[in-house]
């Protein structure tokens, strides 16, 4: 079923794409074939079908299969006594039939009455030979029909005593006639030979008689039943019309709702598609615009990382040059540091040296100069010694100005020793 569904909407998609060929198979539709024909109106039919399952609601669809269910089962029940009626009643005239046939042409007739085997006489006067007689039959009949039949003759009756049951008998009472204008007088007691006598030809027309009342009932039941099937056929068909009107005016009311709210919902739909449709085109103006400044940014930023990119490939270049000149600068830095350091160490040595030079020069000069001040002064006091031994003692005053003088050029003579 999904095949042909995928088939039938591709099919559709195909003819709508391609009017041409759609307008080719509509002139084909004028040569269809019998068979294409049926299958169409079949699928005309179908749709139908279709159309009023999806009107039909599930309630109203489950009351109607009730419906059609107790319809069938009435009817089967019904068809069913018919046809059990329809054979026993030709079973009852093929029995009579036989019975008459036999009859017609003098044989014995054979036949069976309370479960055994009786054989009657065929040759039954008129009632010209016979007196008019009233008589009672109690036999085993089904149980729906009279176990009694009655055999009337337009004649006189009186009640005679119950004859005693001869061979091939199976009644109970006979009621023996007499004769007009003797009423009131006693009938004499028949015998069992005039009763057989009397009765056997009187039992088969009593067993005919009875096979026809049995052939009227089942007539008489059956022509009921057909009729009861008839009316009740016609109730049932008037009640499904009725329930078809009912139905198809509570369709129709449906299909008017339905259609007012489909015009409702269309007009909504039209308003809805007239709103949707402009705030598309303001949508679609607003993406217009965007999609431009978008595409007018992404130009720009091309242009820009192509110039970024060109710049930064220039300054690539110089960066790589100017990395192998620092890494030619660190080495020769390198060697520089290490002879710096090297003449720095040296310096340094040198520096130690020479003030260790100088410090010793100082000593040295400041042990000179002391020697020297040391010698001045022993040189001058030895001087002054004998000076002083050869002076006089008037002098004493000039030797102590010239002594204070003396003393205190030595002491600026120790203070610049010191120093």
């Amino acid at each position: 079923m999904q095949q042909i569904k995928g088939s039938t909407k591709n099919v559709v998609r195909l003819l709508l794409s391609n009017p041409r060929l759609a307008s080719l198979l509509q002139v084909q539709t004028l040569g269809r074939s019998a068979e294409a024909q049926s299958f169409i109106d079949s699928l005309v039919e179908l749709r139908g079908f279709l159309f009023e399952k999806l009107l039909t609601s599930p309630m109203e669809a489950r009351d109607k299969t009730q419906f059609i269910q107790d319809i069938t089962r009435r009817n089967q029940r019904n068809q069913e006594i018919i046809d059990t009626l329809e054979n026993e009643l030709a079973a009852c005239m093929r029995n009579r039939d036989a019975e008459v046939s036999l009859h017609n042409i003098g044989a014995p007739v054979h036949f069976t009455h309370a479960g055994k085997q009786r054989m009657v006489a065929t040759n039954v006067g008129s009632g010209s030979d016979r007196p008019g007689f009233k008589f009672h039959l109690s036999c085993a009949t089904p149980a729906r029909l009279n176990p009694t039949l009655s055999l009337n003759f337009p004649v006189s009756r009186q009640a005679v005593p119950v004859c005693p049951p001869g061979p091939g008998l199976g009644f109970g009472e006979v009621v023996a006639p007499r004769p007009e204008g003797a009423a009131g007088t006693p009938a004499s007691p028949a015998t069992a030979d005039d009763c057989g006598g009397i009765l056997e030809p009187l039992f088969f027309l009593a067993q005919v008689e009875k096979e026809n009342f049995v052939i009227q009932e089942l007539k008489n039941h059956l022509h009921q039943v057909l009729r009861f099937s008839e009316n009740s056929l016609l109730r049932t068909k008037q009640e499904a019309e009725r329930r078809q009107k009912a139905d198809f005016r509570a369709s129709q009311a449906r299909v008017a709702k339905i259609q007012q709210e489909i015009l409702l919902l269309r007009s909504q739909f039209n308003s809805l598609v007239m709103e949707n449709r402009q705030a598309e085109q303001a949508l679609r103006k607003k993406k217009y615009k965007v999609e431009t400044e978008i595409e007018n940014w992404i130009q720009k930023y091309d242009l820009e990382m192509s110039e970024k990119q060109d710049e930064y490939e220039e300054l690539d270049v110089i960066h790589k040059e100017e990395k192998l000149q620092l890494e030619e600068l660190k080495r020769r830095h390198d060697v520089l540091v290490e002879e710096f350091s090297q003449i720095q160490a040296e310096q340094e040595i040198n520096a130690k040296k020479r003030l260790e030079a100088e410090q010793e020069m100082v000593h040295m000069v400041r042990a000179a100069t002391l020697i020297q001040a040391l010698w001045k002064g022993y040189l001058v006091r030895s001087m002054l010694r004998s000076k002083k031994r050869k002076r006089s003692k008037s002098k004493v005053k000039e030797e102590k100005g010239k002594g204070k003088g003396k003393g205190k050029g030595k002491e600026k003579g120790k203070g610049k020793g010191k120093k």
